[in-house]
């Protein structure tokens, strides 16, 4: 293959076509040459070749920015070559320019058809012959930017639409503790994201596994009945083994081994809890395609927040049993209430990882952008640094272009430092008080500090709201004292203000004062919502009471307030 690289010289800085590399592709050197001159002298890397094929090559291991092709050709004409590329690069991946002596209609109309961008007839015109060039590369870049702009609209938009999702099955989970309606909600939520027939739910029980069984009526989740899981099953134990997901199609039978008519996909989740396999979620169809796979992270995201419910529902039967076993007998009175009580601290627990698994989604949330701006500075700072070692390499770098170089570089790593400097002050704030809310040390600390920090890591979960926390606490108090104990108490209270305090639009205030007197600490908390009422102040902290049960209340914030 004849392919001659001609790039451009140092007296062409500040032209249009700096930085863009052209293909052109004439059987006539002459023409090649007025072609090169003129491309140049406006700044353009350009490849020659002289024939069809040495084209095709050509643009197999090189990537270039336009095609200016010759229609006359000997052995493969300009069409045929503008066929054969299209078949790799769409019109605006790969522009191609057709150049030819004839300028009938119908030429014209086959040089379209083959997939040209442009057409433009021999002899030309200087000045039109650059401007349909740059027109084309700017159309070119125009459609990469709209391009860029879609898909990271669309990556948003995606993002939001999880979190929507999340939140809602959240809000329904949460409101529910009998384990029939938690999974009655989850297979309809589940529905909008996997195309199934059939679902069943297997949940550890003694032993063994029920089994709740679900189909799809009219649009509707209705359930089809309930049985204790028979004996072995290999893609059970292989769910179980592995502890992840499974689809298989082209199944001759169902999940419990009963022939089917026709061919099923299988689509199975295992519910994990604290590193156990508590049940698995089984779905079956008849299409081969069951989800798809922009959405698998949102299906396994749920199912693991439905862990957390299955798990409070199942404990919540337990306290249920217990509560029974109390009133039925007064002989076991004692070690029942004993046994109720940790089952009353189980639930603690399991808000308190609540509490940090909020903390953890939005302190996610927030790193995302200032580490998207580093990764982009970072990438831009690479590409800047490449096209500099191509200008050394090829002898063509000015001072003006190195000064250029340094003031890029100088922005990007400002930019990259400024973005990792914000990612290391969340991350530093959320370590802290998740370290403390985790393990229950004793150790000296500033004790407003200690606060601003807690608030700063409450931010993600409050941000939507125009709340504002005002703390007056003197900067030389330090104690000796659980952070942790501090942090939940802090966390609480905020959220409670949060959640019940105000109604939505509205502005609130919350106001944490801290003073010593008499060798005493007293730290004295309000907010400026609408109050309670007498009834709701009386069972205030009481366990599991709450007014927003529907919304996500647990009713054990308070409670464990005053247990601390």
């Amino acid at each position: 293959m004849l392919l001659c690289k001609i790039g451009s010289s140092s007296d062409c800085q500040g032209r249009s076509g700096r930085g863009k590399r052209i293909l052109v592709v004439d059987d006539e050197v002459i023409n090649l040459q007025v072609m090169v001159d003129n491309l140049v002298l406006e700044g353009f890397d350009v490849d020659t070749v002289v024939s069809g094929q040495a084209a095709l090559d050509a643009a197999q291991t090189n990537e270039y920015d336009l095609v200016i092709l010759d229609v006359m050709m000997p052995r493969m004409s300009g069409y045929e070559v503008c066929r054969k590329l299209r078949e790799t690069y769409s019109v605006f991946e790969l522009p191609v320019l057709m150049l030819t002596a004839h300028n009938r209609s119908d030429d014209v109309e086959l040089g379209f058809l083959s997939g040209a961008n442009d057409y433009l007839a021999k002899p030309f015109d200087r000045q039109v012959f650059l401007r349909r060039i740059t027109t084309l590369l700017s159309l070119k870049d125009a459609v990469r930017i709209s391009l860029e702009n879609t898909r990271r609209y669309a990556a948003e938009k995606q993002q939001r639409e999880i979190s929507e999702a999340l939140r809602e099955l959240n809000n329904e989970l949460s409101s529910e503790l009998k384990l029939e309606m938690i999974l009655e909600k989850l297979f309809s939520r589940l529905g909008t994201q996997i195309d199934y027939a059939h679902g069943h739910a297997l949940i550890r029980e003694n032993g063994s596994f029920a089994v709740f069984s679900y189909q799809k009526e009219n649009g509707k989740i209705v359930r089809s009945g309930e049985r204790m899981h028979p004996g072995e099953n290999t893609l059970l134990e292989r769910i179980l083994d592995n502890k992840r997901y499974l689809h298989e199609g082209g199944l001759r039978s169902d999940f419990f081994g009963r022939a089917c008519t026709g061919t099923l996909s299988l689509f199975a989740v295992p519910i994990v809890y604290s590193g156990e396999v508590k049940g698995v979620l089984v779905f079956e169809s008849g299409e081969s395609v069951m989800y798809r796979e922009s959405g698998l992270e949102l299906i396994l995201t749920m199912v693991g927040q439905a862990a957390i419910a299955v798990e409070n529902a199942k404990l919540f039967e337990e306290v249920g049993r217990w509560t029974e076993a109390l009133e039925n007998s007064n002989g076991a009175l004692e070690s029942s209430i004993e046994e109720l009580k940790l089952a009353q601290n189980r639930l603690v627990t399991q808000e308190k990882m609540a509490v940090l698994g909020g903390l953890v989604a939005g302190i996610a949330h927030e790193i995302n952008t200032p580490v998207g701006v580093g990764v982009t500075a970072a990438s831009f700072l690479q590409e800047q640094a490449d096209l500099l070692a191509g200008l050394r390499d090829a002898g063509k770098l000015t001072d003006d272009e190195f000064r250029k170089f340094l003031a890029t570089a100088s922005e990007s790593s400002r930019l990259i430092l400024d973005n990792l400097s914000k990612t290391a002050e969340l991350i530093k704030s959320f370590k802290m008080v998740s370290v403390d809310q985790t393990i229950d040390e004793r150790r000296s600390f500033n004790l407003g500090n200690y606060i601003r920090e807690i608030l700063f890591s409450l931010k993600p979960a409050i941000g939507t709201t125009r709340h504002r926390i005002d703390v007056h606490c003197p900067d030389d108090i330090v104690i000796d004292s659980f952070p942790g104990a501090f942090s939940q108490i802090v966390t609480n209270l905020v959220m409670n203000s949060t959640i019940h305090a105000f109604d939505e639009g509205v502005e609130g205030v919350m106001t944490i004062d801290i003073s010593r007197k008499g060798g005493m600490l007293f730290m004295r908390y309000a907010d400026n919502g609408k109050g309670a009422s007498p009834e709701v102040v009386s069972r205030i902290f009481d366990p599991f009471f709450t007014t927003k049960r529907n919304s996500g209340g647990t009713g054990l914030g308070t409670h464990m307030i005053y247990n601390i």
